[in-house]
């Protein structure tokens, strides 16, 4: 007792951001590079030693859904699911600030977003996945669209008159609806 312990890296690779102390033996820092990382360390205390082989996995642990989710229709169901990567999905929990989801969809602490989006819009908000002591955050965007869109470029082509006319409009609606037209203003 009372002797004085210097540790020392003998062979290998601590990760880049990670040190060793001399005088404590504490590995600290920000490892700023995933991989596995294999090193040997001493410890010595007056005239005696040891060394023991080590080996460290930094993990990359990111939401590795995209940035720009797909496009919610208003009024319809919506759900979709957040992934994650460098830590089992069965081990994260997920949250979001609800606030700033659109109105009438909900984030599931199992990173599943689902629901029925009441209004039209474009949204912004930060997904959180935790897992222990690890975060990760990520800001997403979700459009609201409408149920329906009108594709047919206006102006029309024009008609002539005392002739035939004919024009069939084109429209962007999600599988199984049928769109059904009527003039809303004009004649």
């Amino acid at each position: 007792t009372g002797n004085t312990v210097t540790w020392a890296k003998l062979s290998g690779d601590i990760p880049n951001g990670l040190t060793l102390s001399s005088d404590t033996g504490v590995i600290s820092g920000i490892a700023n590079e995933a991989g596995v990382y294999e090193f040997k360390v001493q410890a010595t205390a007056g005239a005696f030693t040891a060394s023991k082989d080590f080996t460290l996995e930094v993990i990359d642990f990111f939401i590795s859904s995209d940035a720009q989710i797909p496009d919610a229709s208003r009024g319809r169901i919506y759900s979709y699911q957040f992934t994650s990567h460098g830590i089992p999905e069965t081990l994260i929990t997920w949250s979001a600030d609800n606030d700033a989801l659109p109105e009438g969809l909900t984030l599931y602490n199992t990173g599943l977003l689902s629901g029925t989006a009441l209004a039209e819009g474009s949204y912004t908000f930060t997904v959180q996945a935790t897992s222990g002591t690890f975060t990760a955050r990520k800001t997403i965007s979700l459009n609201v669209t409408a149920p329906i869109t009108i594709t047919t470029a206006s102006p029309l082509s024009n008609a002539i008159k005392g002739v035939r006319y004919s024009l069939t409009l084109s429209h962007d609606i999600p599988a199984g609806n049928t769109p059904s037209w009527r003039i809303t203003e004009g004649t």
